[in-house]
């Protein structure tokens, strides 16, 4: 049963990990490798805060590709824009 296993992990993994925070993410691939790198959450510049996006940017924008999904497009998208910046 993939509940049952899901939740054994989740506990084992929780317990090395218990003085941080966890994120739990199901991912459903709209575009993209299915891989760490396309699953949030997305760290920008200052690695302070991150973007956690569920569903599909515009096509015409963020296309995606074979390799890279969506959101990760946008997410390099801002890291260009905003390296220099003091936005954040």
């Amino acid at each position: 049963m993939i509940t049952l296993r899901f939740i054994q992990k989740f506990l084992k993994d929780r317990k090395i990990h218990k003085k941080e925070n966890f994120i739990v993410h199901f991912r459903i691939a709209t575009s993209g490798k299915k891989d760490i790198a396309n699953c949030h959450p997305f760290l920008l510049p200052n690695e302070k805060y991150a973007l956690i996006h569920n569903g599909v940017l515009s096509r015409s924008d963020y296309p995606g590709t074979e390799t890279e999904s969506d959101t990760n497009q946008f997410v390099q998208e801002i890291n260009e824009l905003f390296t220099d910046s003091k936005i954040f």
